[in-house]
């Protein structure tokens, strides 16, 4: 009963947050849009105008003494359309101007405005500590479903098979929407399976040791970063993530004797390729795994075929 309602409590928090961002981000959007609009409008008018007339007068008046030096008679009809000529000309530059200028303006000023708003009003409250050791559970939980069944047939995948896979995924997406309410707890949790299983790995399960190493690979989109940069910016994140990807590297796991094992292996590696920009130190262990008989020289044609491709993209990272 506890943990079906904070599993309720989650979702619903989880549901109600992306709603109001939604509904906060479409209100302030058009209140900015207007307020801004109206504003710009008023300035640009006003600076156009003292700029046109500024300019207009500098340029008429030059032109008349230049006129009047040369001796050169200026009509009333020609004084007009020169005036003309320069008010448009004057009204197009400054509209077009003024026009970037303040759209940039308003632009960055929405986007704080929306950013403190949805901050304030959206974000989620701080957990106590029996929630924080219920979320923690849902968690393991779902970690647990995530495991290969023993039944599962790699070699030919059918029905049973590929209602697993879908399964999983929607077992992530759940682990993507408890990230959002404590992206701690779920890198501690990710962090203690990972560390347990992978220092017994040679007796462990193959579904044991996939899950561990599929529970690191997830970890990149349910905390996602920009460009794949894992290993910069919060320094608690890049120290588990550099935690554990060395701790896979080094433990010799990518020769364990599993199609799965191995796959699961090298997708996680190519998808932390930037870790190895920050200890390069690695790479010709990994290396040596890619082209031995752990990955282009597998048993597997599946196993070959994927590490061709996924060695592609991590040979393109090193250069």
């Amino acid at each position: 009963c506890v943990i079906m309602r904070t599993f309720c409590c989650v979702i619903m928090r989880t549901f109600c947050c992306v709603i109001m961002r939604t509904f906060c981000c479409v209100i302030m959007r058009t209140f900015c849009c207007v307020i801004m609009r109206t504003f710009c409008c008023v300035i640009m008018r006003t600076f156009c105008c003292v700029i046109m007339r500024t300019f207009c007068c500098v340029i008429m008046r030059t032109f008349c003494c230049v006129s009047y030096n040369e001796n050169i008679l200026v009509s009333h009809n020609e004084s007009i359309l020169v005036c003309l000529i320069m008010r448009t000309f004057c009204c197009v530059i400054m509209r077009t101007f003024c026009c970037v200028i303040m759209r940039t303006f308003c632009c960055v000023i929405m986007r704080t405005f929306c950013c403190v708003i949805m901050r304030t009003f959206c974000c989620f409250p701080l957990l106590t500590d029996q929630q924080k050791t219920h979320v923690e559970d849902i968690m393991l939980a779902v970690m647990k479903k995530l495991t290969y069944d023993e039944e599962y047939n790699f070699d030919n995948e059918g029905e049973d098979e590929a209602m697993f896979v879908e399964y999983r995924k929607q077992l992530k997406m759940l682990l993507d929407r408890l990230a959002q309410v404590s992206p701690d707890l779920l890198l501690e949790a990710v962090g203690r399976v990972f560390n347990n299983t992978i220092q017994h790995w040679q007796t462990a399960s193959f579904m044991e040791v996939e899950v561990a190493i599929r529970l690191l690979y997830m970890l990149g989109e349910a905390l996602p970063a920009s460009h794949g940069a894992h290993f910069s910016g919060d320094t608690a994140k890049t120290s588990a993530l550099q935690d554990m990807m060395r701790t896979l590297v080094s433990s010799g796991l990518s020769g364990y004797q599993h199609t799965s094992v191995s796959l699961e292996f090298f997708e996680t590696v190519v998808r932390y390729d930037k870790f190895f920009l920050v200890e390069p130190q690695h790479i010709p262990i990994v290396l040596m795994s890619f082209l031995d008989h752990r990955g282009l020289r597998h048993s597997s044609p599946k196993v070959r075929s994927r590490v061709a491709y996924l060695f592609s993209r991590f040979v393109k990272t090193l250069q």
